[in-house]
């Protein structure tokens, strides 16, 4: 199930990013991708709903769900691979 939602978010925010060249590339008609708005306008004036801000909403959330994966795994498997990498990341967290 976990890995089920981990891969739908990813997958989504692929998704978003292509929506989100498709509409620059629709809104650069007459002229070039670099005079359509993702160049021109600061992100603080995009609209809300834009689907590059989505696409990278879904990539956070999804990266986070991908650490705290990583993490459970160095919790459960004490095998000697993983045990070298959980002391190289205790050391580094510390």
């Amino acid at each position: 199930m976990y890995n089920g939602v981990l891969v739908l978010l990813f997958m989504t925010a692929f998704a978003c990013r292509l929506l989100s060249v498709m509409v620059s590339i629709h809104k650069a008609e007459g002229g070039s991708v670099q005079d359509s708005d993702y160049a021109t306008e600061k992100r603080i004036k995009w609209p809300w709903n834009d689907p590059m801000l989505i696409s990278e909403a879904f990539f956070c959330v999804a990266s986070v769900f991908a650490f705290n994966k990583m993490l459970f795994m160095f919790q459960v498997f004490d095998s000697p691979p993983f045990r070298i990498v959980k002391i190289h990341t205790d050391i580094l967290l510390k």
